[in-house]
């Protein structure tokens, strides 16, 4: 399961939106800190971190694309699951 974490500060600011979205998402593990130590980022935009990256956007909307993205990208196999399967 991916995890996607917030900041309860920037929920309630600019990620609204695309929490709620994610969290009615049962492939997804979402899990909302008091602070996420990123001040700089989490005070000027929407952002959340996704398997420990940072994603940011000017807007909710944007930022549930980039997410939605992210968490697919992470669906595609690599090399090591072929590997692994012809074992």
């Amino acid at each position: 399961m991916k995890l996607v974490e917030f900041c309860q500060s920037n929920i309630e600011k600019t990620s609204k939106g695309t929490f709620n979205h994610l969290m009615d998402n049962s492939d997804v593990d979402v899990m909302d800190y008091e602070c996420t130590n990123d001040c700089g980022v989490c005070s000027r935009t929407a952002f959340c971190i996704v398997e420990g990256k940072r994603i940011a956007a000017k807007t909710d909307e944007q930022l549930l694309a980039r997410v939605l993205e992210e968490l697919q990208k992470g669906d595609e196999p690599d090399i090591f699951d072929y590997i692994k399967d012809s074992l």
